[in-house]
């Protein structure tokens, strides 16, 4: 596909979301699990040492997981598992982990099917890693625009896809988000988060990655009865993991008029995850400015300040142009490391 000049830019977008074929949300999903594959060699700190689940599985085996910390970052934790014909000990690197993927759906991100390929092709592999190594996470997928395939009750900007493109459940284990209790049902991990970040792009609306976000994570959605009902855990990391292609120039959740700084949305996620050393993002963006990134898609200045705004070493950003694979995997790593530094 030709770059259009900046001059025809408005002009050849508008174009290329017209003729674009809503196929995007699939090639996302396998971008989002490079997001993970990165982590998936760190665990994550250990804020939650009273964790405990219990998951009954098919042919009368259970499974049983147990988290335990001492309380200091880096420390470990053991996860037993039981069944009628064996009993594994693994050790855990955290005890939990909370991921939100915010994933546009608009018509747009259709232009950027060849630019993300390439990370693309290393996405699965590691995957299973990150089930291997935290006790106890919770992933999940919230849209820029509201899923419209999510049930009737939760349409509305905030509320996690929980289907995927044809209104089909995509069979996780609570009905909204990823859960260790999952694999201890014998699902796949990689075709869970696949099936959730198979969104239906949509023609109508401005993208609002910020709002979802802070939506996604109001304590009222994640109480018992609200739609994303037990997915953000007071104290536990949080790992944002961000895909867009246009910066994000509407969204307003600091209660006043217009559109918020950056600042403000930092600060906001900061006041709601305690201390900075919980935060985490990883971002695949347009570039900051043209001596960033050339002409390729709309500059994201506003979202590069948000999130330079993270710890030097809890943030990678990537421009949706051209992310390179390998810097890619590097950097999510890093992230990792730093909000789980290794034992």
């Amino acid at each position: 596909m030709l770059r259009p000049l900046r001059t025809h830019w408005p002009y050849c977008r508008k174009r290329l979301r017209e003729i674009a074929v809503p196929r995007i949300a699939l090639l996302l999903s396998a971008t989002a699990l490079a997001i993970a594959a990165g982590l998936a060699a760190s665990g994550c700190p250990g804020p939650d040492p009273s964790y405990r689940t219990t998951a009954a599985a098919g042919g009368g085996g259970g499974h049983e997981t147990t988290s335990s910390s001492s309380g200091a970052a880096g420390s470990s934790s053991t996860s037993t598992s039981t069944s009628t014909s064996s009993t594994t000990t693994t050790t855990c690197d955290c005890p939990a982990l909370d991921v939100l993927f915010v994933q546009d759906n608009s018509y747009s991100i259709t232009d950027y099917t060849v630019q993300l390929f390439p990370v693309l092709q290393q996405a699965g592999p590691a995957i299973q890693a990150v089930v291997e190594r935290a006790c106890s996470y919770h992933v999940g997928v919230v849209t820029s625009l509201p899923e419209k395939n999510n049930p009737t009750q939760c349409r509305t900007l905030g509320d996690l896809s929980r289907v995927n493109n044809l209104g089909q459940a995509c069979g996780v284990q609570n009905g909204i988000y990823i859960t260790e209790q999952d694999i201890h049902a014998q699902q796949n991990f990689s075709q869970l988060i696949l099936c959730l970040l198979t969104s239906e792009t949509q023609p109508d609306g401005t993208e609002q990655p910020m709002a979802a976000m802070f939506a996604a994570l109001d304590p009222t959605r994640s109480a018992a009865g609200g739609c994303n009902e037990g997915f953000r855990r007071p104290g536990v990391p949080l790992l944002i993991a961000l895909i867009t292609d246009a910066d994000d120039t509407v969204s307003d959740v600091d209660g006043t008029p217009g559109p918020d700084p950056p600042s403000a949305w930092h600060d906001r996620l900061l006041s709601m995850a305690g201390n900075a050393q919980s935060l985490g993002i990883v971002a695949v963006i347009g570039p900051s400015s043209v001596q960033d990134g050339g002409e390729c898609a709309a500059h994201a200045p506003r979202l590069h300040d948000f999130v330079d705004q993270f710890l030097p070493t809890y943030n990678v950003a990537l421009s949706i142009c051209n992310p390179d694979p390998q810097a890619f995997e590097i950097g999510s790593k890093g992230v990792g490391d730093a909000l789980c530094p290794p034992p």
